[in-house]
């Protein structure tokens, strides 16, 4: 029943920021300021006792922690190896991640389909990396797609469901505003 209520999930204890949402509905990721200043990644079930779940220890920080459309899997950042890395690994076991960006990772998002994880490299490059997800995840080569227009960082984006499109946010500070731009019509670079 809808109530228009708020409802309180977790007591406040610091910082907290929900990062996403299962595609069934029970289940949300979210960062949480530690002391130390960073960021920890959490799940918490909507349904029955609320408990929150620490996804890693606390020698790294996390962001950007997605379920993969499956449910199984999630992706995320961190910067265990020192630089802002992609990786993904199995909800049921956080640990036995795979680290899926060689040279850092801005921003990503899993296609809806599950087919590939994309990112936004430092030097400003769209990056896809084929995954596969069943029982165990593959890891397909990195291809990228193309280059972010010089000048113009994206503070977030997200995929159309057919892969095709990016809805993206740019940090444009003209007259004070932060407008919207979408990109329509784009055609990755092929290698031949």
């Amino acid at each position: 029943m809808t109530t228009g209520e708020e409802d309180v999930l977790l007591p406040r204890r610091g910082f907290q920021q929900s990062t996403d949402i299962a595609p069934n509905g029970r289940e949300v990721t979210y960062i949480e300021r530690g002391p130390e200043g960073g960021f920890h990644a959490s799940t918490l079930q909507l349904e029955g006792e609320r408990l929150p779940r620490s996804l890693f220890g606390s020698d790294s920080r996390q962001e950007d922690v997605r379920f993969s459309p499956d449910g199984a899997f999630i992706a995320y950042r961190s910067d265990e190896s020192g630089e802002w890395e992609a990786y993904v690994a199995p909800l049921a076991n956080p640990s036995g991640k795979v680290r899926i960006s060689q040279q850092g990772a801005r921003h990503l998002r899993w296609r809806r389909d599950g087919a590939e994880i994309l990112f936004i490299s430092p030097a400003g490059k769209m990056i896809a990396v084929p995954v596969r997800t069943g029982t165990e995840i593959k890891i397909g080569a990195p291809v990228t797609l193309f280059t972010l227009p010089e000048g113009k960082p994206w503070f977030d984006f997200d995929v159309t469901s057919d892969g095709q499109r990016f809805l993206v946010v740019e940090r444009l500070q003209t007259s004070g505003s932060y407008p919207a731009s979408a990109i329509l019509n784009w055609t990755p670079k092929t290698s031949n």
